[in-house]
Order: C-alpha cells, then sequence, then structure tokens
C-alpha cells in the first residue's frame, strides 16, 4: 500500500514540476504518439514497469496531445503489454504440460473455463476497466488454462479504455487541486 502511495505522490509530483516546462513539453512533443505507445507498452506490463503511463495525462495535454488519441494510444499500447503477460502464461502452460503434472487446481480452471466460457472474461473486463493492478493476475492464469488470446484482447482494450478515461480525468482533478 505504501509502494502505490509513493508510486501516486511521484506521479502527482511529477506532473506539478512538468506543467509549464518548455523542456520537458518539447522533449514529449519530439518523441509524439510513438513515443506514447512505446512508454505505455512498457507500462502495460506492470510486473515490469508498476507506474501506470495514464497519470502523466496533465503532462500530455500540456504538450498539445489530443486526449481521445492519447487514451487510445495508451489502451493499445497497454494491451500490447499485456500480450507479454499472455506470452508468460502460454508458455508455462506448455511447460506444464510438457511434464504432464498438470494438478487438482489447474484441472478445476480447465473444468471451469469448458463450462463458464464467457464469465472469465467478463470479469477480466470489469478487472481491466476499474482495478489499479496489473492485469497479468488474471491475464497469465487465463493463458495458462487456454483462453484464446483474440477474445482476452477485446476484453482488455475495453477494459483498458474505460480505466483510461477514468484515470486520465481523475489525475487532472487532483492535479488541479494541488
Amino acid at each position: 500500500m505504501i509502494a502505490v502511495l509513493a508510486v501516486f505522490a511521484g506521479i502527482v509530483y511529477v506532473n506539478r514540476l512538468a506543467v509549464g516546462s518548455e523542456t520537458l513539453t518539447q522533449f514529449m512533443v519530439k518523441f509524439g504518439y510513438s513515443g506514447i505507445f512505446l512508454v505505455s507498452a512498457a507500462s502495460g506490463f506492470n510486473i515490469l514497469v508498476p507506474i501506470p503511463v495514464i497519470g502523466f495525462f496533465p503532462l500530455f495535454i500540456e504538450s498539445g496531445f489530443a486526449a481521445p488519441i492519447r487514451i487510445a494510444i495508451i489502451s493499445v499500447g497497454m494491451v500490447v503489454g499485456d500480450v507479454f503477460g499472455y506470452v508468460i502464461g502460454n508458455v508455462g502452460k506448455g511447460i506444464v504440460e510438457e511434464r504432464k503434472k498438470q494438478g487438482k487446481i489447474v484441472s478445476r480452471l480447465v473444468e471451469m473455463r469448458d463450462k463458464h466460457k464467457i464469465i472469465p472474461l467478463i470479469i477480466l473486463f470489469i478487472y481491466a476497466s476499474v482495478v489499479p493492478l496489473p492485469n497479468e493476475l488474471i491475464v497469465i492464469p487465463m493463458a495458462f488454462i487456454g483462453y484464446r488470446l483474440r477474445y482476452m484482447v477485446v476484453a482488455l482494450f475495453f477494459g483498458n479504455i474505460i480505466f483510461n478515461i477514468l484515470a486520465a480525468f481523475g489525475f487532472l482533478s487532483i492535479n488541479s487541486i494541488f
């Protein structure tokens, strides 16, 4: 919890310093939307980089980027990061299947997947929409038990869109308070 608060405080602090900084604004403009995409892909793999790129939304506005395009690019980048989590789960599945040591837990999860195909995807969508924790916490196990990437990507993309809209305007509000 302390780490989450520290990251949050750090993001607010950097935004306060950055807004009005001509040097940082020029830096952002230089890398443009492709830079935002690359940073959001790294941020999307939250296990590696646990800093949400959407937290810097006030800085992006200061740099003159269009809000809807920026949110869409960040969301796509986050999905790319989540795909890395899917690959980890898929590789883990292959290793376990190779050793043929599927335990009771994995067998029950596979049984649940076969019985309730859509419910975990709905849970993934809701999780990606409102929970500020890494999507990999759900993506990796779902890949491990064999959910199709194409269905997960749809749930993740729309969930990330909602999350980023909520977070962006939340950070704008917080930035205006301080």
